[in-house]
């Protein structure tokens, strides 16, 4: 690969479940170490809890340029008619992209599975396709 192409990125991740804001707070403003950029990724970040709306919102709203903020949702379901929550939403949309990936079906699962082996030349037969979605999980 060319060096071109691959800038190196410092990460962290925190699950948002038992992270402390003052930890998220703190690796979003910080300097990257060793990297021209950092990557701060939170799982299930509760917005409403504590003091992590007073805390990070305002760092989600003005981001510093090195630094990327993935919060991305598997078991907690945002509360969007919750004032926190809209203003979590609109510092995402403003200074970066909010996406809803749905979760598919295992039927939607093993289409997908099949149509991409018929696109490699590949043959995957549905039942197989199922198996590997019920042995590999849905998401």
């Amino acid at each position: 690969m060319d060096g071109r192409y691959c800038i190196p990125v410092s990460y962290t991740h925190f699950d948002g479940e038992t992270a402390d804001a003052a930890q998220i707070e703190e690796a979003i403003d910080a300097l990257p170490l060793m990297a021209e950029r950092k990557c701060v990724v939170v799982r299930d970040l509760d917005i409403t809890a504590g003091d992590r709306a007073e805390r990070l919102l305002p760092l989600l709203e003005d981001m510093p340029e090195t630094t990327v903020v993935v919060l991305y949702y598997m078991q907690l379901q945002p509360q969007m008619k919750n004032a926190k929550w809209k203003r979590l939403l609109e510092a995402a949309t403003k200074n970066g992209a909010a996406v809803c990936f749905a979760k598919k079906t295992p039927a939607e699962l093993s289409r997908t599975l099949c149509s991409g082996a018929t696109r490699r030349g590949c043959k995957l037969t549905p039942q197989n396709a199922a198996l590997l979605v019920q042995q590999c999980g849905e998401d």
